[in-house]
């Protein structure tokens, strides 16, 4: 009986490793057909079709195109939550800190070109607008309270949320568009260059 249910259970986890398999399979023929073509040019039987599957597998997975989009934009925005998580350590001083959250999501961007690519064509178009805001803003939660934190403090100037995300946003695309390009060989110099003019900005002397 025992031996029965490990096989259960076994074949359950295999059915469900292949599932994951076959989605993220979808994610990236989309991924990458969707940097080459953009979202409109590019029809869902086309993304089946790249993935090996079937146009009807591909609607087992998502119930329409933008829920592929949003899916695709969600699992990248998780890949990046991820990658910081993995290389932050909070410390007692907030630079020090902030610093590093600032070379990961940098880091992360130019190492994971293609991400990022899709990431900002998303975040121009319209589909950022039907998507879940709080979906997107649990996944970066740790850092916005963080940054609250800081400012309730007085360690940062107290400046409106969305103007706050905005700067940081624009010069973090900036500087991971430039790395991207011209593909300097002291990325970590450029980095820093930077966060000192980020951290000018919005430190409270």
């Amino acid at each position: 009986m025992i031996s029965q249910f490990n096989m259960g259970l076994q074949d359950e986890v295999s059915t469900m490793k292949e599932l994951q398999q076959k989605e993220e399979k979808l994610l990236m023929a989309a991924l990458h057909l969707f940097n080459e073509y953009g979202f409109h040019n590019t029809p869902t039987s086309r993304i089946s079709k790249e993935a090996g599957v079937s146009t009807g597998t591909l609607y087992n997975y998502f119930e329409s195109k933008e829920e592929l989009i949003n899916s695709l934009y969600l699992f990248i925005k998780q890949h990046s939550v991820e990658y910081i998580m993995n290389g932050f350590k909070r410390t007692e001083d907030f630079k020090e800190g902030f610093n590093r959250i600032w070379t990961l999501m940098i880091q992360w961007g130019y190492e994971n070109p293609e991400f990022f690519k899709f990431k900002e064509s998303f975040c121009q178009s319209p589909f950022i607008e039907h998507l879940n805001k709080e979906r997107i803003n649990e996944q970066f939660g740790f850092l916005e309270r963080y940054i609250r934190d800081a400012m309730e403090n007085g360690i940062i100037r107290e400046i409106e949320r969305e103007l706050f995300l905005a700067v940081v946003q624009g010069i973090m695309v900036s500087t991971i568009k430039y790395i991207n390009k011209y593909k300097p060989e002291d990325c970590q110099t450029i980095i820093q260059n930077t966060f000192d003019l980020l951290w000018n900005g919005i430190c409270n002397r």
